[in-house]
């Protein structure tokens, strides 16, 4: 006897999907520049660092956290890694990006975990503090004359494609692998579906939503090294407000807010939705002043589809 069809299971399985779909083919008729290689390789390199900072807002949503710090840390350790290069040189440079990088998620690992759900809080204070001292370093002007090599992974391109690009799908390799075959990544899973469970079955609650914050800042440090390659220079400003893009991909591609449910795949096609949204828009000739509202109302649209296929 066959099943009745189940639009929610079908939303669970391939809304996302769908979003994207939709959003590819009205940006297809919309524009004629749309569909042309340049214009596709300049979506993929626009979403790059997004891709990067989603995945580990991605990683601490799942673990039943959230880091909300990821913008103000991509634009931190960018300048830092500019400043001390321009003394010590790249090697040297890049690993005290990620060594502030590896403080920073420690920071927020280890406040998140001293009380229930305070990593808003925790890592919404440490934006500030972050913020405050890359102004501190840079005094609100540009780092410049960096050296070649600290800007290859944002500059460079391997064949036509940009080095950003080659970065971010081969963390997303190492994403999927880690959350679908790893047993660290299942603990991350098993944690933010119930924290309770998953210290019942030997789980260490506290490491596991550590360890969820130092990956988060692992890649925001990535992504702060790209973007120093992509403007040659370490900037004031780099990464402000990248946190709420950050944490929209990651809802809009069907993560819980509730923690333990999501996947890579949702993540990267809530980045792409956003980069079609930002490019398509000006493509479109459609005023700045618009965007933002375009992409508040898929993301709400999207949780509240979610919230809507959850329920009983």
């Amino acid at each position: 006897m066959s099943k009745s069809f189940d639009f929610r299971i079908f939303w669970r399985n391939y809304g996302i999907l769908i979003v994207f779909f939709i959003f590819y083919i009205f940006l297809s008729f919309g524009s004629d520049v749309f569909l042309t290689v340049n214009n596709q390789v300049n979506v993929l390199r626009q979403i790059s660092i997004l891709g990067l900072i989603s995945l580990g807002v991605f990683t601490t949503l799942k673990g039943g956290n959230i880091d909300l710090s990821v913008g103000s840390a991509l634009g931190f350790i960018g300048v830092v890694c500019a400043k001390v290069s321009l003394y010590y040189g790249t090697v040297i440079a890049l690993l005290v990006a990620f060594s502030v990088a590896l403080f920073v998620g420690f920071l927020n690992g280890f406040f998140s975990t001293r009380g229930k759900n305070i990593s808003v809080i925790v890592t919404l204070a440490m934006k500030f503090i972050l913020y405050s001292g890359t102004l501190v370093i840079t005094r609100a002007r540009p780092i410049v004359g960096l050296p070649k090599s600290l800007i290859f992974l944002g500059h460079a391109n391997v064949g036509q494609v940009p080095m950003p690009v080659v970065v971010l799908v081969v963390v997303v390799i190492i994403f999927w692998i880690f959350f679908s075959y790893t047993t660290a990544g299942r603990r991350i899973s098993a944690v933010g579906v119930s924290d309770i469970t998953a210290s019942f079955f030997g789980i260490s609650v506290k490491r596991v939503r550590m360890y969820t914050f130092l990956i988060s800042a692992l890649c925001a440090a990535l992504a702060g090294i790209i973007m120093l390659g992509r403007c040659t220079s370490g900037q004031p400003n780099a990464g402000l407000g990248a946190e709420l893009d950050a944490v929209g991909a990651v809802l809009l591609g069907g993560t819980s807010v509730e923690g333990g449910i999501g996947t890579v795949r949702g993540v990267i096609l809530g980045v792409l939705i956003l980069g079609l949204i930002n490019n398509g828009l000006n493509l479109l000739g459609v005023s700045p002043f618009w965007r933002d509202s375009a992409k508040g109302v898929v993301i709400l649209f999207a949780i509240l589809m979610d919230q809507w296929e959850r329920k009983k």
